[in-house]
């Protein structure tokens, strides 16, 4: 009899073992399936990285927009668009204005959002004048060109003859 007590103990102990094991293998499934993948972590993070390399880079183009005589608005106005228009590298891309608004914590970051919401409207504002005077800038050369190398029928248009 006590040897039966004991295998019934055994087996008793080996159905909770398992129900344990069980449990402990559903709660690591669970916590696993609710964790992101490490590769798409080290892809959030590298995106994160390059956004930040990039918002350097956009922050340089438009310190260096006047000695540069404007030629930084080309890389301006490509961030601006690839920033904007989605697509697979948006995420590598920082918005206007989040250049300036340093790096902090999440709670730094709360505080910090209306600043740079603030700033991507006042950059898109710049961008969209800064485009009009260099369109207008292109054409008053072309003008000037058009009138050096063809002055007999400038005059002639002029005149009205």
């Amino acid at each position: 009899m006590p040897n039966e007590q004991i295998d019934e103990q055994a087996q008793r102990r080996e159905l909770e073992r398992e129900k344990h094991i069980d449990r402990v293998k559903k709660a690591a499934m669970e916590k696993s399936s609710k964790k992101k993948k490490p590769l798409e972590e080290v892809g959030e993070m590298g995106a994160q990285a390059t956004q930040m390399g990039t918002g350097h880079i956009l922050k340089a183009a438009w310190l260096y927009l006047l000695p540069s005589l404007g030629l930084t608005s080309l890389y301006i106005n490509f961030h601006a668009i690839v920033a904007y228009l989605g697509g697979p590298f948006a995420k590598f891309f920082c918005k206007l204005g989040q250049e300036w608004v340093p790096k902090v914590g999440k709670i730094g970051a709360k505080k910090l959002a209306p600043v740079g919401k603030g700033l991507e409207i006042g950059e898109v504002i710049v961008i969209i004048f800064m485009d009009i005077i260099i369109f207008l800038a292109i054409l008053i050369l072309v003008t000037i060109i058009y009138i050096i190398t063809h002055p007999v029928e400038v005059v002639r248009e002029a005149i009205g003859l």
